[in-house]
């Protein structure tokens, strides 16, 4: 009766869905698609809470990949009529794209309460389907205690326990606000999990229709929703605040992409080995300060980089600190265009400290620190001059002339060979006198930079204040056709920073030591998950089978539900208070309750 009445209430929540769909008559379809131009598009995103847009032109890829949207509306109409498909040409609608910028053609963007989420794999239905299971946050159905323990030890969980679906009510609602939750882009993607099964939940000891946060990002800890698991805001919130760390952790690579959000402003950042005697009391107090600013919308977070690793020192002379001399200490970073580093005038690592430090550089009390090296005396005696970060900012303001900028390590193989290269242009361009060229060594001075510049990199500073930054090849020919044509030589860019003097940042890093949260590896665990499911219910029950019974006097030719007590051997006939929750399972899940190893 209860999975008849649950799943009666799923077909009503879907029927309802799929009659909205149909009956809303302001926004044109096709097959199910909307048809979105720019008002429209904005008009949906305030009407509905799920919307996934494709994003098209004319050419090839965009048309096999309108054949996936077709199939994947096909499925969502059916399974998940919430969300709500449409497609924008781009070439057509342009107004829509300056507030929410694409970077490539076709794209599929989810947008999910206001916030766009990007796909950037494979353009096939399956894979694009996978994925919204991700960004909608579609609760893992825990069949083994194994698949909780692979899930927390690789990110936060956010685990219910309603043991054979019920209380419904209480189950609806956990589902609900997993769909509604948006995570925090600064973390690894929280997965939302649920335990049907009463036998799982006491082995994992899990209390029915409790929602636990196990925080892999504090070393496991867990807390317990103490509230009415019915009541959707306050569950919600709770998920919210749970799931976002007081102080980030930042290993200095696999996150550094993540922290470094343009939405963030300051970032107070704690230097200390987890090895060092005071570390405990120093990061509690940290902690202490942090807490204060929780609720700042997000202008500032704190940080923690555990100097314990190996090969640091080169990765945090980014944000001026020498890993010999000036560890533990604190420093503040400003996302604006130079991003500014701040040192406290003096060492406090009490609450009150950390809190008087954060709060005089938000009210621009700290001027920020430039690191540069000593000006060299005939540093205006080359083609190319010689700039550091005490003279840069000078340098760049020059009103009379067009100004273009290299910015490169000593000893990387690129930088020195695109040095000559260089050289070679400005000689080339020597009786231009309305052109100024310079370079900079970004490895002891400070200037327009950020931390995801590939070097080199070249700007060219007009005398009108704007900023374009040459992303051609790194040959005499090319740079000088950017310069004489004013920046226009270049292949156009979308992106938003080019042209607006603003640090530069690369949000695309896919590499091994930048990860994102992947379709594949949700595609992955399903089917290892599956196969461990598969062989712990194989090798529950044991079949002994000899040649022929009157060949084989070994055979034994035993009962497979012998090792069980006579009552267990037949479900009709089990103790109902001891199998309370049976016949709420299906035939696997019973199966694996009463014979897993």
């Amino acid at each position: 009766m209860l999975k008849a009445g649950f799943l009666c209430l799923s077909l009503l929540l879907i029927a309802s869905a799929q009659a909205e769909r149909k009956q809303d008559e302001h926004f044109p379809r096709k097959n199910g698609v909307l048809l979105l131009d720019d008002h429209c598009f904005y008009a949906s995103l305030i009407k509905y809470k799920f919307v996934l847009v494709f994003y098209y032109s004319k050419n090839k890829e965009s048309d096999d990949a309108v054949k996936e949207l077709s199939k994947i509306e096909e499925k969502l109409a059916t399974s998940n009529p919430d969300i709500h498909t449409g497609m924008l040409n781009t070439e057509k609608e342009v107004e829509s794209q300056k507030k929410f910028p694409v970077y490539e053609l076709p794209t599929f963007r989810l947008f999910k309460n206001g916030r766009r989420f990007d796909y950037h794999g494979t353009k096939t239905a399956e894979h694009i389907l996978t994925w919204l299971e991700l960004a909608m946050n579609v609760p893992i159905q825990i069949n083994i205690p194994k698949e909780l323990d692979d899930l927390r030890e690789t990110t936060c969980v956010i685990v219910a326990c309603f043991p054979g679906a019920k209380p419904e009510d209480a189950y609806v609602n956990f589902k609900k606000v997993s769909e509604y939750f948006v995570y925090d882009p600064k973390m690894t993607l929280p997965r939302f999990a649920v335990v049907t099964s009463a036998q799982i939940a006491r082995s994992l000891s899990l209390t029915s229709g409790s929602v636990t946060v196990y925080k892999k990002f504090e070393d496991g800890e867990k807390v317990t929703y103490s509230g009415d698991v019915t009541y959707f805001d306050n569950l919600l919130k709770f998920v919210e605040e749970e799931t976002k760390p007081v102080i980030y952790k930042h290993d200095l690579i696999g996150f550094n992409h993540r922290l470094h959000d343009v939405d963030v402003e300051y970032h107070h950042i704690l230097f200390c080995s987890s090895k060092d005697r005071s570390y405990r009391q120093t990061f509690n107090t940290f902690k202490e300060a942090a807490k204060k600013y929780q609720d700042k919308n997000n202008k500032v977070i704190f940080i923690h980089v555990d100097t314990s690793h190996e090969n640091i020192d080169s990765y945090v002379g980014f944000y001026h600190v020498d890993a010999k001399k000036d560890v533990p200490c604190n420093r503040m970073t400003k996302i604006d265009k130079y991003h500014s580093r701040f040192i406290p005038a003096k060492q406090d690592f009490t609450a009150e400290g950390f809190i008087r430090f954060t709060d005089d550089v938000m009210a621009g009390k700290v001027q920020r620190n430039i690191r540069s090296d000593k000006p060299p005396s005939d540093w205006n005696n080359y083609d190319v001059k010689i700039i550091v970060g005490s003279t840069y900012d000078n340098f760049i303001r020059d009103k009379q002339r067009v100004v273009f900028m290299m910015y490169y390590v000593p000893k990387h193989d690129a930088s020195e060979t695109a040095l000559g290269i260089f050289n070679n242009l400005a000689k080339e361009m020597r009786s231009n006198q309305t052109l100024i060229f310079g370079k900079m060594n970004v490895a002891t001075n400070d200037g327009e930079l950020d931390v995801h510049i590939v070097y080199p990199s070249f700007k060219m500073f007009r005398t009108n204040g704007e900023v374009v930054k040459y992303r051609g090849d790194v040959s005499v020919s090319a740079m000088k056709a950017f310069i004489e044509t004013g920046g226009a030589s270049q292949a156009h860019t979308t992106d938003p920073h080019d042209h607006e003097g603003g640090a530069e940042y690369d949000f695309s890093w896919h590499d091994k030591a930048h990860p994102v949260d992947d379709w594949r590896d949700e595609e992955e665990r399903k089917e290892k998950w599956a196969a461990e499911e598969r062989e712990i219910l194989e090798k529950s029950v044991q079949h002994e089978v000899g040649e022929e019974p009157h060949e084989d006097p070994k055979h034994k030719d035993e009962h497979p539900l012998k090792h069980l007590e006579p009552e267990e051997m037949d479900p009709d006939h089990m103790d109902p208070k001891k199998h309370a929750d049976f016949e709420n399972h299906d035939y696997n899940q019973k199966t694996q309750d009463h014979y897993e190893l």
